[in-house]
């Protein structure tokens, strides 16, 4: 090395190699967490990478089973993105408030594809459950009438629909009729 004056004939050069010993990255995994609500709320199941994203990260959201038909919920995140040196989301889907008294249903979503980005193991789902808000339902029987000889009908009609059947066991009681002046049919 040259400190001070000038030196002439130094035409040779040196060249310096870094050898890249770092270890490719991993592409992160995805895992779905599961999450309840009451019919008519908002289920927000969290969505979260096994590392932090190197990338920016978007996959698509697919519904891949559960007890819940499609008009119980409408899915709000179509898509989720995870921004480079961030590690979890959010999917959203909002639940349909009805009037039939049913079980709890489920949905479960997972990942569809990936439109950008790297990911490692995509195969995790997570479950929303909705619960039903709806009380069971009341019975109403109303009054027959029909001339002597005739058949009576009971209308039987429940206070809000259900989603299993219902079965109603009766009896008869002769009140004013006496019991020679009719015939229970089951």
């Amino acid at each position: 090395a040259i400190t001070s004056g000038t030196a002439t004939g130094t035409s040779n050069f040196g060249t310096g190699t870094i050898l890249d010993d770092d270890v490719p990255a991993t592409p992160p995994n995805v895992s779905i967490g599961n999450a309840t609500v009451s019919e008519g709320g908002t289920l927000s199941l969290p969505v979260s990478l096994s590392a932090s994203a190197t990338e920016s990260i978007t996959f698509s959201v697919v519904v891949t089973g559960g007890s819940a038909s499609g008009s119980d919920y409408s899915l709000v995140t179509g898509s989720v993105t995870i921004p480079s040196g961030a590690s979890s989301g959010t999917i959203t889907i909002n639940t349909v408030d009805d009037s039939t008294f049913e079980s709890g249903e489920t949905v479960i979503v997972g990942v569809g594809s990936v439109t950008e980005g790297t990911l490692g193991d995509t195969s995790d789902t997570g479950t929303g459950t909705i619960t039903d808000n709806d009380g069971t339902p009341d019975l109403t029987g109303l009054n027959a009438t029909t001339a002597e000889g005739g058949n009576l009908s009971f209308a039987i009609s429940l206070s809000n629909p259900s989603a299993t059947a219902i079965t109603v066991d009766y009896s008869t009681t002769p009140g004013t009729a006496s019991v020679s002046d009719y015939a229970t049919a089951s």
